[in-house]
């Protein structure tokens, strides 16, 4: 008898399914031990703060602020995520991360067109025309023993990384 000639509820049917079946769990398994970790083991797992095979908490966090000066001389602030708002509040709205840390990246080729996009979403997103739209690194301590494990009002740094002119006109 052939192996096509075999019904698939007979026994070797079954026995080449369980086969199967533990080679694929083999092979899951030796990818996650083999794994050098410096990969996330996607799509098991994906961590961004684990995946990088440095399991140690961060003790400090980076993130970018915009604070744009209006017309009135007053300064508004505004953090990456107010930059491109989703209903969906599990999301890591990346887009707003996105384009200040490649507004500011020295080394992007493109920064130029970046500043002019964050222009333009600031100008939109207020309704106004900036004066002036500064991008800042704030940093702050993280203390996991405390609940919220840092506090926004309290900094250990702020450093300027970006000054952009207001806008004349219309925005580009």
């Amino acid at each position: 008898m052939s192996r096509s000639d075999v019904p698939d509820g007979s026994a070797a049917g079954r026995r080449r399914r369980e086969l199967g079946a533990v080679a694929f769990v083999l092979g899951v398994a030796a990818a996650l031990v083999f794994s050098d970790g410096k990969r996330s083991a996607w799509p098991f797992s994906h961590w961004w703060l684990y995946h990088t095979g440095t399991p140690k908490p961060l003790d400090t966090i980076v993130l970018h602020q915009v604070r744009v000066l209006d017309e009135a001389g007053s300064w508004r602030r505004l953090w990456p995520r107010d930059l491109f708002t989703l209903d969906d509040d599990s999301s890591s709205q990346d887009m707003g991360h996105g384009l200040l840390a490649r507004a500011v990246d020295p080394k992007n080729a493109r920064r130029v067109q970046y500043q002019r996009a964050l222009l333009r979403r600031v100008s939109r997103l207020l309704d106004m025309k900036p004066k002036q739209v500064e991008i800042w690194h704030l940093t702050w301590q993280v203390d996991y023993t405390k609940y919220p494990p840092l506090e926004l009002e309290n900094t250990i740094a702020e450093e300027l990384a970006l000054v952009l002119p207001g806008q004349s006109g219309e925005p580009p």
